[in-house]
C-alpha cells in the first residue's frame, strides 16, 4: 500500500469526528507528525507535553532522564503549535514523579532488582495526558505510539495487537495502560513505519533532534546518582561489604555500600582468570555482600512471569505456542504454561538475556499486526543442572519446580 492510500484511509475523519475535541500528547518527532496529519484533516485539536521532574536531582537532566525536555525544546513545540494553530499546554508533574517513578527505582536498586523506571513513567504520563484531556473538554486522547488498536463493538473492550513496524513496535508498553486510558486512545501512526514516518516530517518541515537517551537508558549508574542515593537511601543500606561470587568462594574485594550498584551492570576492572567480564549479581543489604557473576547467569530459558495483564480477547487457561518478546526488540518462541490468574509459566526455545523485574510480552505470532496475549513481569527459575557426558538428561517429570 503506498503512502497516499494509507494516509487516505487512517486519517479520514466524519463530521462527528472533526466535531469532538481531540488532545495530542507532544513530546518528540512521532507526536509531532501525529498532531500535524490530525490538523489536515480538521480534527478540533489542543497539545500537551508532559513534563517529569524530580527536585532534588540537580545534574544535567537530558543525560539521564528519556522524558526530560529542556526550556529550548518546550519553547520548540510550542512555536511548531503556534503555527499550526493548536492550543499548547505544557503539564509538570513532580510529587507523581517521585512517588511513583523514582521511590520504586530507588527502592528496586535497594533490594537486589533491576529496576525499569521507563515502564511506570510512561503509564504515569499517559495517566496524566487522559487526565488532562477529561479537564480540558476532549473525548480523544492521541500519541504517536507505533502499535494498533482494536475494539469489541459489542462491549468496548480494546485489545493492543503490534504494529506495522518491528523495529519500532511499542504496542507492550501499551498493553500495560488502564482500560480506560486505552479505550480513550487514538493511534494514528499504527500503520505507518518509523520511515515512513521521517519522511512525512520531512514534507511536513519538522525538524526534531533525537533524544540523548532512548527508552529504558533511564538513570543509569553514575557518580553523581551515587551521591543523591546516598542522601536519601535509608542507613542500613549504605554499610560496606564484601564482592564475592555467587556460592562466596571467590573474592573480589570491598564495597561502600550497595546504594552504588545495580544488578547486571559490568564491574569495572575486574574478569575471571580465563578473561571473562564479571557483572554485578544478586544481593542482599541484610548480609552486605554483592554477588559477582559472569554474563552467563543472565541467560536463561525457563521464566516465570508474574503481575501478568492479560487481553479478555484471549483463553488463557490450557497451555499454547507464542513468542516472547524482550528488551532490544527480541522475538523468541515459547510455550506457556498458565499458573494462576496473573502468572505463567514460559519454556523458551532458545536461552536469552533477561533481567527479573523486565518486562515481558507475549504474542500469538511474531512480527506485525500480531495479537498480545499478555504482558508480565520477569521472575527467575530454577533450572535443570547440565547432565555430565555419559548421565541422562532429566526430563520434565524428573524436574519438577515449585513455583
Amino acid at each position: 500500500m503506498d503512502m497516499k492510500k494509507k494516509l487516505d484511509e487512517a486519517y479520514a475523519p466524519d463530521k462527528t469526528g472533526r466535531k469532538e475535541k481531540v488532545l495530542v500528547g507532544i513530546s518528540g518527532l512521532d507526536s509531532l507528525v501525529t498532531a500535524y496529519l490530525l490538523k489536515i484533516q480538521k480534527y478540533d485539536l489542543v497539545a500537551v507535553t508532559i513534563l517529569p521532574q524530580w527536585e532534588e536531582f540537580t545534574g544535567d537532566a537530558g543525560k539521564t532522564f528519556s522524558c526530560h525536555r529542556s526550556m529550548a525544546q518546550i519553547d520548540a513545540l510550542r512555536d511548531f503549535c503556534q503555527k499550526l494553530s493548536i492550543p499548547f499546554h505544557a503539564l509538570k508533574i513532580t510529587s507523581e514523579f517521585r512517588d511513583r517513578v523514582i521511590e520504586p527505582w530507588v527502592a528496586d536498586k535497594l533490594i537486589g532488582k533491576k529496576p525499569w523506571p521507563c515502564w511506570s513513567c510512561h503509564e504515569l504520563r499517559l495517566r496524566a495526558l487522559f487526565e488532562k484531556m477529561t479537564e480540558l473538554g476532549a473525548t480523544q486522547l492521541a500519541t504517536g505510539h507505533f502499535a494498533k488498536l482494536f475494539r469489541h463493538e459489542a462491549h468496548g473492550t480494546v485489545y493492543v495487537h503490534s504494529s506495522n513496524d518491528e523495529e519500532f513496535d511499542q504496542s507492550g508498553h501499551l498493553s500495560r495502560l488502564p482500560h480506560d486510558v486505552l479505550s480513550a486512545l487514538v493511534l494514528p501512526l499504527s500503520d505507518l513505519t518509523k520511515k515512513e514516518v521521517v519522511k512525512l516530517a520531512e514534507n511536513f518541515g519538522i525538524d526534531v533532534r533525537p533524544r540523548a537517551l532512548e527508552i529504558h537508558q533511564c538513570l543509569p549508574s553514575s557518580p553523581e546518582l551515587g551521591d543523591l542515593l546516598a542522601k536519601v537511601s535509608p542507613t542500613r543500606f549504605k554499610k560496606g561489604g564484601s564482592l564475592t561470587s555467587l556460592d562466596g568462594s571467590d573474592s573480589f574485594g570491598d564495597h561502600d555500600g550497595v546504594f552504588r550498584f545495580e544488578l547486571g551492570d559490568p564491574l569495572p576492572g575486574r574478569e575471571t582468570t580465563n578473561k571473562k567480564p564479571l557483572f554485578i549479581g544478586p544481593y542482599t543489604y541484610l548480609e552486605k555482600r554483592i554477588s559477582v557473576v559472569e554474563e552467563e547467569h543472565f541467560f536463561k530459558s525457563k521464566l516465570l512471569v508474574t503481575r501478568a495483564k492479560v487481553s479478555e480477547e484471549v483463553s488463557v487457561l490450557e497451555p499454547f505456542t507464542g513468542f516472547a518478546k524482550f528488551l532490544g526488540n527480541r522475538w523468541v518462541e515459547c510455550e506457556v504454561l498458565p499458573k494462576t490468574l496473573d502468572a505463567f509459566s514460559l519454556e523458551l526455545a532458545e536461552r536469552v538475556k533477561v533481567f527479573p523485574g523486565e518486562i515481558v510480552c507475549v504474542y500469538r505470532r511474531k512480527g506485525k499486526n500480531s495479537k498480545l496475549f499478555f504482558s508480565g513481569e520477569v521472575q527467575y527459575v530454577p533450572e535443570p543442572p547440565t547432565p555430565s557426558e555419559g548421565e541422562p538428561r532429566a526430563t520434565k517429570t524428573d524436574y519438577a519446580v515449585d513455583y
